[in-house]
């Protein structure tokens, strides 16, 4: 029987193995992890809602989103207004939860 320590080693092995993802023309070397995350960032911005508050989701936890951090990944007043609102309303489901969506 795994133990939980031996459980979580073989989860960050898993997850830190690199996967060739290509993008056009162009490929890259990237984590399991971050190959899962640019499924996700491509499936929101297709309008998947699920995907998107994942996506948000990972960005919260990592503090991309917080002005207090010295360095801020996302410059939220390069936005322009509608695409504060729409970030905005996605930032709130984050916070009341997304309704399921039947996927295609």
């Amino acid at each position: 029987m795994r133990t939980r320590k031996d459980l979580k080693s073989e989860a960050r092995e898993i997850l830190s193995t690199t996967r060739v993802v290509r993008r056009g023309s162009q490929s890259d070397r990237v984590s399991l992890l971050g190959a899962i995350l640019l499924a996700q960032a491509d499936r929101a911005l297709k309008g998947n809602d699920r995907a998107a508050k994942v996506v948000l989701d990972i960005g919260v936890c990592c503090g991309m989103f917080d002005s207090r951090q010295e360095h801020q990944w996302f410059d939220l007043r390069k936005l322009e207004a509608d695409e504060l609102r729409g970030f905005e309303r996605m930032l709130a489901k984050i916070h009341v939860g997304v309704p399921q969506q039947e996927e295609a």
